[in-house]
């Protein structure tokens, strides 16, 4: 060893590299040097190393694959992880073969030490290691995925919507099979945002790692791990009505429609507090039905008072996908009740 470490300092005087060697593909081709890697790095980062092939024999040697692994060292548990690798041509006698490659660091791999090695089955026997370390830290999530999948009978047509549950504001729509990529730590809502008459929204599935609990209420998550998120229609066997009743309490209107031509003679404008007993509108299971609050004027109170524009402060008794701060999108699959709350 002492020999061959010698011959590779005298071919590659002015290389500042750790020298020694590891046997490859034949006799006599060893690897003689492999550069130093960064002292730190973060899981799923990039760096280059450039490594030296030699053959020390006389005869024509090389012509296969150097791999190269990132190895477990002082204390840190696991099997050593290709992380690289490029083509060595034929070399004959004393010949060299040097190339710098880049390798990655799997975002997977646990935070500790590291060498890089370079040769030999699996970093084994003949594998050539970096002197210096890599101490490596867990990478830095900033994103999970959100899946959305609807199972659909055939016939059905829907529409998952997600949005921020703060600010209102759309993040993705699915018809079929969805993933979007959610900032880790934000909060999002799902909610069926449409379905066709001939669709009966059955409920999510409940499951391990799934956003929406069973039932088919809109839920909101946090976005703390990859979540998936399935919803179920069904055809509608027998195209049975359902009620839609709105209740206004206070100065305002509401106005309600379903999202099709034909039920449009169904819809109602100005819905009021003196409406009674209440709007009340009827059509197929499973048809969007979308209500729009619109706050009026707070009369004045008492001879010094003025009146004031009245604030709408939201609905109770129904659950849907909002549409702004004043419209609520339903898709009821039984009779429902809304109440609109102005002050």
């Amino acid at each position: 060893m002492k020999k061959l470490q010698g011959h590779a300092m005298q071919l590659l005087p002015a290389m500042a590299m750790i020298v020694g060697s590891s046997t490859l593909f034949a006799q006599g081709v060893v690897t003689a040097t492999i550069s130093q890697p960064p002292a730190t790095a973060a899981a799923g980062a990039s760096m280059n190393i450039t490594e030296t092939v030699w053959n020390s024999g006389t005869g024509t040697g090389g012509g296969g694959t150097q791999t190269l692994y990132l190895v477990p060292t002082g204390g840190t548990s696991g099997a050593a992880i290709a992380v690289g690798s490029r083509s060595i041509p034929s070399l004959s006698g004393g010949g060299l073969s040097t190339a710098t490659t880049a390798v990655t660091i799997p975002a997977s791999v646990s935070a500790g030490t590291y060498v890089i090695g370079a040769g030999g089955n699996s970093c084994g026997m003949g594998c050539l290691k970096s002197t210096g370390a890599i101490s490596v830290s867990a990478a830095t999530v900033s994103s999970f995925p959100l899946s959305l999948q609807l199972n659909m009978q055939y016939g059905t047509q829907g529409t998952i919507s997600v949005d921020n549950p703060s600010t209102g504001a759309h993040i993705a729509s699915c018809t079929s099979s969805c993933t979007s990529n959610i900032p880790a730590g934000n909060s999002v809502r799902v909610a069926i945002a449409y379905a066709s008459l001939s669709t009966v929204f059955q409920g999510w599935s409940a499951g391990s790692n799934t956003g929406c609990a069973a039932g088919t209420a809109p839920c909101v998550f946090t976005m703390n791990s990859a979540k998936q998120v399935a919803a179920n229609f069904t055809a509608a066997s027998n195209g049975a009505p359902v009620t839609v009743t709105v209740y206004v309490m206070g100065p305002g209107t509401v106005s309600g429609g379903w999202e099709t031509g034909a039920l449009q003679h169904q819809n109602f404008n100005n819905c009021n507090a003196t409406s009674a007993p209440g709007c009340v509108t009827s059509g197929p299971a499973g048809t969007a039905f979308a209500i729009s609050a619109t706050p009026g004027t707070v009369p004045a109170s008492g001879p010094f008072g003025q009146s004031h524009a009245a604030t709408f402060t939201g609905f109770t008794g129904c659950s849907g996908m909002p549409q702004g701060t004043t419209s609520l999108r339903l898709v009821p699959t039984s009779n429902v009740t809304c109440v609109a709350h102005f002050q």
